[in-house]
């Protein structure tokens, strides 16, 4: 019964206390607020912990917000500011409604009037929700990824360094508008050490129209970054720091120049992270397959440093006053070390028990480069038609090692050593991927109300990787052919889109459009001639929203698109991952795309 513990994976519910605060805000006429901007505050120092709108009732949520004291802040064009009292979750006390707030109307009188253009920190559009980070000082010395975190509907899981988006999963994230062709743990990574300083905004598009990929479940996030639009010389130094478990920091900057006709701009950040955390797993299922309930206890403690490099240079140049060449290079270079300590019961009830005791020590390295080329020409007014080529350069290294015991209920060891029951394992994993871009997009303004867009992409991507475990037998490693795995891909993906953009009234916004992709994926073994793999898919992905604005304070929005959750190329590939050598995770080659409902 034992062995068959072997080919047990088990998945475990995290518990933390995490709590919600909910509310509506009104006028002194009773009505609703729509679409005000409400901060949930530290109270030491005032520092933005995580953010909402209101909805077109004026009720507002804020959720998954860890148990400790808060202040809550309302800000709203034509209202004055509210702030609560300092109120507290607690572990106890998980969910605070705040019921109805009245807000007073700004009716301040002016001597002198100035007006000043400032855009909200958050603004809701049709197509989802935009974070303008640019000139927020809530967000100064932050990193793009505690930016997103405090953004809302965004959840990080740090510990599996994944996003979601509204509670979805599959969230595919996107940098000027150019998709991250990399495993979302690696972009994670990337944005924890990328300075808030250097983004413009933040777009968290759920309903994205035609013109971007129809990739992604949960919807796209972009980050737009920042260009120097003012003629000179600037720069900026920023170093930022803390210490948590350990250490952690931050150090760039960035130097750009504008000369009217050339552009030239770079920046650097290194960062630096030391993290601990702690994993408790209770589990109970019936298992007709082991002959009885199974009931595991799990205990994981894991201790990490990580130090990631980004560096960004580009150049853009006015050929003349219609026509603009430009180029950029993005390099990111990530290198982490982790300690697992695990400690796990298998109890087969009534009578069968086995004990794992594990130390799991693996090291990941990445390396990506991306480039990019750019020409944008301005053909009359309100027509324009731009060219991109791109190309992405992905390289990934991620050894780990297993020393570990088994013991049985009479405490003897289990197993033997010429399984994977030996006390000492170890995995390879390495994978390399290049990926060439090349898309052009044409808009026409084609009358005041009606705009059209099209435009064709073709995308082309080759990827490697090996993978596999290896025993300590009789002090030599050998390789467990069972579990050796080498995969070689080759993707291309063809598309083609069309929208419409029409302004029936200057109250009415309507959008609609549809984009076709069709790819094709061919995937195999060089050595073992097997898991060949060959599929060609097509598809048409049609998207449309509506907006109506009754008045200042209330607007009708509502969207649909269609999607498509295609398996990255690291699900695909072949890696190892551990959880303890009865859990071994690795990619899945006969992984098919999705198309969520």
């Amino acid at each position: 019964m034992k062995s068959l513990l072997l080919f047990l994976i088990f998945f475990g519910l995290i518990q933390n206390s995490f709590g919600q605060v909910t509310g509506k805000f009104v006028t002194e006429k009773d009505q609703p607020i729509p679409f005000a901007t409400v901060l949930l505050l530290n109270p030491v120092d005032s520092s933005l912990v995580k953010g909402s709108l209101t909805s077109e009732t004026g009720e507002f949520k804020i959720e998954n917000i860890p148990a400790r004291s808060y202040l809550l802040r309302f800000t709203g064009v034509g209202f004055k500011t509210w702030t609560s009292q300092i109120f507290e979750i607690s572990n106890t006390e998980m969910t605070l409604n705040f019921a109805t707030l009245m807000i007073l109307e700004d009716t301040r009188q002016l001597g002198e009037v100035v007006i000043k253009a400032e855009k909200p920190l958050f603004e809701q559009k049709i197509e989802g929700m935009v974070v303008n980070v640019e000139n927020s000082i809530l967000t100064k010395g932050s990193s793009a990824l505690s930016v997103l975190e405090r953004s809302p509907g965004v959840i990080i899981d740090h510990r599996n360094n994944s996003i979601s988006l509204n509670g979805k999963d599959g969230v595919m994230v996107m940098i000027n508008g150019k998709l991250m062709r990399m495993a979302l743990s690696q972009v994670v990574t990337l944005l924890n050490g990328t300075s808030a300083n250097d983004i413009e905004k933040i777009e968290l598009l759920t309903s994205p129209p035609s013109r971007y990929d129809a990739d992604g479940n949960a919807g796209l996030i972009n980050i737009i970054m920042k260009k120097n639009k003012d003629q000179g010389m600037s720069g900026s130094v920023s170093l930022t720091g803390g210490y948590g478990y350990r250490e952690k920091g931050v150090a760039g900057f960035n130097l750009s120049k504008n000369t009217g006709k050339i552009s030239t701009y770079g920046s650097y950040s290194f960062s630096h992270d030391r993290t601990y955390s702690y994993m408790f797993i209770r589990s109970t299922q019936n298992m007709p397959v082991l002959g009885g309930q199974l009931d595991v206890i799990d205990y994981d403690t894991t201790r990490s440093t990580h130090n990631n490099h980004n560096a960004t240079a580009g150049l853009d140049y006015k050929i003349n006053s219609k026509v603009t060449l430009g180029g950029n290079i993005i390099y990111n270079a990530s290198g982490s070390s982790s300690i697992s300590g695990t400690h796990a019961t298998y109890n087969v009830l009534p009578d069968s028990l086995l004990t794992f005791n594990g130390q799991i020590t693996g090291t990941n390295h990445w390396k990506n480069f991306t480039s990019s080329l750019y020409l944008e020409k301005e053909m009359k007014a309100g027509e324009k038609v731009n060219f991109d080529l791109d190309y992405l350069h992905f390289k990934n290294n991620n050894p780990s090692q297993v020393n570990s015991s088994f013991l049985n209920a009479n405490g003897t060891k289990a197993g033997t050593n010429d399984s994977l029951f030996s006390p000492n394992q170890q995995g390879f994993a390495a994978t390399a991927i290049q990926v060439g871009v090349l898309k052009s997009d044409y808009s026409k303004q084609i009358s005041k109300k009606i705009k059209i867009e099209t435009g064709l992409k073709q995308t082309y991507s080759e990827g490697k990787s090996l993978s596999g475990i290896e025993s300590l037998i009789d002090g030599k490693w050998v390789n467990r052919s069972e579990t050796s795995n080498q995969i070689n891909m080759k993707e291309s993906i063809s598309a083609g889109y069309i929208s419409f953009s029409a302004l029936p009234e200057p109250s009415i916004n309507l959008n609609f459009g549809a984009r076709f992709e069709y790819s094709h994926t061919h995937m195999a073994d060089p050595k073992k001639g097997e898991n060949s793999i060959d599929r060609r898919l097509g598809k048409l992905f049609p998207s449309v929203s509506f907006s109506k604005k009754f008045n200042v304070n209330n607007e009708l929005q509502l969207s649909y698109s269609k999607r498509i959750s295609r398996p990255s190329y690291t699900d695909l590939a072949s890696y190892v991952s551990y959880s303890d050598p009865t859990a071994v995770y690795t990619g899945i080659q006969i992984w098919r795309a999705m198309f969520p409902q």
